[in-house]
């Protein structure tokens, strides 16, 4: 009898953490799937259930004409009234998209930052489901993204003179189309596995550019990073540099954003007002 009730409550503890199993996917679903759609334009906190903590950098929704953008924001950790603030944005690549707002997450990029600064602010926004940082092919969803970097620019205390954008894969050739789109915006921009289409290079020559790609890319293949870089070197430009990784392929973002080289370039970097 005693085996036969054990068994019994086997099965039940079983069929109740399978229960639990469902529920607790469907609630991660919707989690995904569910932006609340009666929030004030502008930013706003992202108070949704099961939205996925990252160390300091807040969870916010961002509305614009009845659109919704999830993003993520770090803010200086010791703010001081009347001072201004370097801006850093990041453009994931493609696979980041959605409503969780924690795909688009890059925790090189993030380590990367905390280990040479903390005297920023940092910009992740999420692009839409199959939306793109550039009008190439799919939804363009830049105009979004535009319209959140001019709130930040006018709600917080940002450095006019240090904004930088870097991105990586699709977010790469985002950055190339936020070059095209808001020419003399940045003080800096880095390019990760991605590429250009932007035919006039003689508005890049005076920027201060990092191009990275890996020597056996499949996905974005390495001519692209390497065109660019000669295009615009073949033009004039003095200020772009090209770091190719041997033997690597696509994912170097985790390579080439802890070196933390790059982010003393980075912050080096001031434009002119």
């Amino acid at each position: 009898m005693k085996r036969r009730k054990n068994k019994k409550l086997l099965v039940v503890a079983i069929i109740i953490s399978a229960v639990l199993l469902v529920v607790a996917g469907s609630l991660t679903a919707y989690r995904f799937l569910f932006i609340p759609s009666d929030i004030s334009d502008g930013f706003n906190t992202d108070n949704r259930f099961g939205v996925d903590k990252f160390d300091d950098y807040a969870a916010l929704l961002f509305k614009k004409d009845g659109e919704i953008m999830p993003l993520r924001l770090k803010s200086p950790q010791n703010l001081e009234d009347g001072a201004v603030y370097p801006l850093v944005i990041y453009l994931h690549g493609d696979g980041g998209q959605g409503k969780d707002n924690f795909r688009q997450l890059n925790s090189a990029l993030i380590n990367g930052i905390a280990n040479n600064t903390s005297d920023c602010y940092v910009l992740l926004p999420q692009a839409a489901p199959g939306s793109r940082w550039d009008d190439y092919g799919k939804i363009d969803y830049s105009y979004m993204l535009n319209a959140c970097f001019n709130a930040i620019i006018e709600q917080y205390p940002i450095d006019l003179s240090r904004i930088y954008i870097t991105g990586f894969s699709m977010g790469g050739w985002g950055v190339s189309h936020q070059i095209m789109l808001n020419y003399g915006r940045f003080a800096a921009a880095i390019i990760v596995s991605g590429g250009n289409d932007d035919t006039h290079l003689e508005n890049w020559l005076d920027l201060p550019l990092w191009i990275a790609h890996g020597s056996n890319d499949k996905v974005v293949p390495t001519h692209y990073g390497k065109d660019l870089y000669n295009a615009i070197t073949a033009l004039g430009g003095s200020k772009a540099y090209y770091t190719e990784y041997s033997g690597n392929g696509h994912n170097i973002d985790s390579l080439f954003y802890s070196d933390a080289a790059v982010w003393n370039w980075l912050f080096e970097q001031q434009k002119p007002l």
